[in-house]
């Protein structure tokens, strides 16, 4: 492996730390989890994610020698990303995290405004409609109703319609009784 290489590997992995300690920050302000077992799984997954990176990143420069160098060049491009970079980081992290946020808030809001009330709207003057037409409907079968008994009333009288009524009732009755008495007697 030549000497420039080997600069070129330092000098990579120099970046890989720091992109690593930038990776790091974003991923614990996002971390949304709260068990210690999910962030425990998260974690780990986090770190074999940036291992296999860097190995990837190492392989591509150096054919994946591994030397001392490397792992003294990563911990210093996370030293610097640390104590220089990082402080105006989080401050842009936290402006971007904002926007996305009022993004969020603002595309739902259009959502709301533009589906959710129009079809709120729309159910709200159907139900008004169908509302009002069965109150026609039921005001119209009451009237004809009344209509319909006026005339069916007399032909009712003169075809002794109460006493057919009241042997119906007599009959239904007697029936009702005597199925009582049925089940009564098997239930002894």
């Amino acid at each position: 492996m030549t000497l420039v290489v080997q600069f070129q590997t330092f000098f990579a992995m120099i970046a890989a730390g720091s992109a690593i300690a930038l990776q790091l920050d974003v991923y614990h302000r996002c971390l949304l989890l709260r068990s210690k077992w999910t962030q425990a799984v998260m974690d780990l997954a986090f770190w074999i994610v940036q291992a296999l990176l860097v190995f990837y990143l190492l392989f591509y420069m150096n054919f994946g020698e591994l030397r001392i160098y490397i792992f003294i060049a990563i911990i210093l491009g996370f030293v610097t990303y640390w104590h220089t970079v990082r402080p105006f980081f989080l401050r842009l992290l936290e402006r971007i995290i904002q926007m996305v946020q009022w993004l969020i808030m603002a595309i739902k809001k259009t959502i709301y405004v533009l589906i959710i009330t129009p079809i709120l709207g729309l159910y709200k003057l159907i139900s008004k409609i169908a509302i009002f037409l069965l109150t026609i409907v039921q005001w119209s079968v009451i009237q004809l109703s009344k209509l319909l008994f006026f005339f069916i009333r007399p032909v009712y009288l003169l075809l002794q319609g109460p006493k057919i009524v009241k042997q119906v009732k007599a009959m239904y009755s007697r029936l009702i009784r005597w199925f009582s008495k049925k089940s009564d007697d098997e239930d002894s």
